[in-house]
Parts: structure tokens; sequence; C-alpha cells
């Protein structure tokens, strides 16, 4: 099947050789889950879980892949959302290469912050495990560097519960690394 989100949050995650998972990213509303692996292979390539109430829709891969060799428009939609997963991961890689821990956590707060949910104070959808896997990190450097950030006033914390007091300052830790 091709799944597709309609609503909410998907971590879509994969499972390295050493049985350590890695989140690929967070799915949102009206975007694909697994698209890179659609004409990869039969058999899915990620896990996608719900880290909110989500609506996802299966379509048959076989209607699928009629619908996309039918519609030249929808094939150009289709190669567009291949482009933007392609893009996402290599942000993440050389996020991962070129920033350090407090850089990294400070692109996902502001991912929550200003894309997700689009306000200062929101509940953080995902354990600080899945922080740790969305950035690679440990959950013990996630957790010392929310500490870090809740001591300089850059955010509240409050369990799950985050309000980002100085958004120039996690702008600028996630611009500089």
């Amino acid at each position: 099947y091709v799944k597709y989100v309609k609503s909410g949050l998907v971590k879509v995650s994969r499972e390295g050789e050493n049985e350590k998972s890695v989140i690929i990213r967070i799915a949102t509303a009206d975007s694909f889950l697994g698209i890179l692996s659609l004409f990869y292979e039969e058999r899915y390539q990620f896990t996608a879980t719900a880290i909110e109430d989500s609506n996802v829709i299966y379509t048959n891969i076989s209607v699928f892949k009629e619908i996309v060799g039918e519609n030249g428009h929808y094939a150009i939609h289709l190669m567009k959302e291949l482009s933007s997963s392609a893009m996402v991961l290599l942000d993440k890689v050389i996020n991962v290469s070129q920033k350090q821990v407090p850089g990294r956590l400070a692109d996902v707060l502001l991912f929550f912050s200003t894309q997700i949910y689009k306000k200062d104070t929101f509940t953080l959808p995902v354990s600080r495990m899945d922080l740790a896997e969305l950035i690679s990190s440990t959950k013990e450097s996630i957790s010392r560097t929310l500490t870090e950030f809740k001591n300089d006033k850059i955010i509240e914390l409050d369990d799950k519960e985050v309000t980002i007091k100085s958004l120039e300052l996690l702008q600028i830790l996630s611009r500089l690394g």
C-alpha cells in the first residue's frame, strides 16, 4: 500500500544494522509515508507510528502506480514529493555531521513551534528517546541539553510542555549549530 497522512503526526523510522532506530522524519498532514521506497522494493522500508491522532489513507500500490502512469500532472506532484523527501534526508545528514546536539535540538523545537503547532507553547508529541532518535543523539544528551536550555531561559519546560522564551536564541543555536 501507499500511505498518505490526511491528518495528524506520524514518526517515520528505520532500524539500522545494530537494531537502533533512527527517526527519519515527522510526517505531517498531506504527506506520503515512505515515499522514497515506493519504487524500490515490494516491501515497505520504514516503520510508521502515529504520535498524535492521525488519519492515514491506504491505497493499493498497483492502483496508485496506474494512476501515476496515466496522470502526468499527478506524476509531477509525486516527483516533487520524492524530491522533498530526499532533501529532508540530505538536510538531516548535513545537520548531523555539522551541528552539535544543541543546534540539532533547537532545529526540532523550532520545527514543532513554527511549523507544526504555530505557537510558542506546545506539548512535545514525542519522548526524550524519540528526540534522541530524531537528531541522532542519546536520551541523556537530550535531557541535559533541554535542562541547559531551561537554565539559560531559552525555554520553559514542564515534563513535555514546552514554552519558547527566546525564539531569537533558538534560531541562533539552530543557525550556528
